[in-house]
């Protein structure tokens, strides 16, 4: 996949969607940690509503975006 993601004849959404298809399995760690950051925020917000609103969602969406970031800039080069 990281090779077809360089094809220069596919469409420029494609290329985006095979890379962003790619990432998280080369940057394993970060994306389980979203992933397990976010079913926490689902899980105490179906639990306590006014608890879980009032704070969770900004923080948890603040720190899956950072990692995300930081999952997209690491990215090797292509070779």
């Amino acid at each position: 996949m990281a090779h077809l993601a360089d094809d220069a004849s596919l469409r420029p959404g494609a290329r985006a969607c095979l890379a962003a298809c790619h990432t998280p399995v080369r940057r394993r760690p970060l994306a389980l940690m979203n992933l397990a950051l976010l079913t926490t925020a689902a899980l105490l917000v179906s639990q306590a509503p006014l608890l879980g609103l009032a704070t969770l969602p900004g923080c948890v969406l603040f720190v899956v975006w950072r990692n995300t970031t930081a999952m997209l800039a690491a990215s090797p080069p292509p070779h």
